[in-house]
């Protein structure tokens, strides 16, 4: 039977995190009055990603240039951290809850405010209404201030990125109008058209732009296909993960236009699909990891590490969208692999396992 705790279905909803994409890091203060320690942020040129797991960041690091080495100011405990080579990668949006938006105030590393703005907002982090002005001219130039004094527009949301380790998302904040404007209509079309089976090949670009008196980055998702295009196929996973040429996705790492040019890197092979072996074969092997799944005790510690190589065993001989003999509803390895993650994840969360 699928549980139905709210607290693992939104865990289920929501998806593990693998790691974070970001278009910018962070400096040493050089101002005399900061405190010490005070860092600055820095917009980038390329993409910088981070995550816990040492082995993807060096996995983004072969698939798409840079020094994987670790995040010494990382907040969040052990991290690693690669600036990459590149301003565009390969992704595709998942279908269900995609895109996450909110007005916020940060300070000193610190969610402050959370509220969805407008008359009558009620700040989410201390359940009172929130303080910002109603007046959006007022609440922009407060919250241009620095430190900020209102809240602004948040964006995330989460991609996944085939050519590296792991089954969880990747998640992408962008802040500032221009953000929350042009990605909320591009990614619930995506993530749609991912419900119905439609899993569009499309990259997420860092996107310079250039007005009287500023300089900005945005994130933008590019689809190559047309809307022709988009509706007359329906990709497999497989199909994007192999690179094929007919969905606009690359079949080499892009090559860098500054300095020496570097030699292509062939994009990961997809495994193979399962129904190419034997259907007595894929079922004893679907059983056999299925098993290995039920023997992980959720209470160790290292549960949600032992899952994950078992989703990524499963990926690698093209099992993870096969069924689970004898199960009822019908249950998928993957399916299987996300629901025992979101309860580990679950049971640390409330302290409870």
């Amino acid at each position: 039977m699928p549980i139905t705790v709210p607290s693992i279905l939104d865990a289920q909803r929501s998806g593990v995190e693998d790691g974070r994409i970001r278009p910018g890091t962070s400096k040493p203060s050089t101002n005399p009055n900061a405190k010490p320690g005070t860092r600055v942020p820095v917009r980038l040129q390329k993409w910088r990603l981070t995550s816990s797991n040492q082995k993807a960041i060096e996995a983004v690091a072969t698939r798409f240039g840079g020094t994987p080495q670790p995040w010494a100011e990382s907040r969040r405990g052990t991290q690693w951290e690669v600036i990459t080579e590149t301003n565009r990668l390969p992704i595709f949006i998942p279908p269900a809850v995609a895109l996450d938006q909110w007005m916020e105030l940060w300070s000193g590393g610190k969610c402050l405010r959370r509220c969805e703005g407008g008359p009558g907002a009620v700040n989410t982090r201390n359940r009172r209404p929130c303080e910002c002005p109603s007046d959006d001219a007022e609440r922009i130039a407060l919250a241009k201030q620095n430190p900020p004094a209102a809240c602004k527009t948040m964006s995330r949301f989460r991609v996944r990125l085939l050519d590296v380790p792991g089954i969880g998302f990747w998640r992408v904040e962008c802040g500032g109008f221009h953000g929350a404007v042009e990605m909320k209509a591009t990614v619930d079309t995506l993530a749609a058209l991912a419900g119905q089976g439609r899993h569009v090949a499309a990259f997420l670009r860092l996107d310079w732009r250039t007005e009287p008196g500023k300089q900005y980055v945005v994130p933008t998702i590019e689809v190559p296909e047309t809307e022709r295009q988009i509706l007359a196929q329906t990709a497999t996973l497989n199909e994007i993960a192999a690179g094929h040429s007919s969905l606009g996705m690359p079949t080499a790492r892009p090559q860098i236009t500054a300095g020496p040019a570097t030699a292509p890197i062939p994009a990961p092979a997809a495994p193979p699909p399962a129904d190419s072996a034997d259907p007595e074969q894929v079922t004893a092997q679907v059983r056999q990891i299925a098993a290995e799944l039920r023997a992980v005790a959720l209470t160790d510690r290292d549960a949600g590490t032992r899952i994950r190589a078992i989703g990524n065993e499963a990926h690698r001989r093209g099992l993870l969208d096969e069924y689970i003999p004898d199960t009822d509803p019908a249950t998928t390895v993957r399916d299987t692999v996300l629901d025992l993650i979101a309860a580990v994840a679950a049971g640390h969360k409330d302290g409870s396992e």
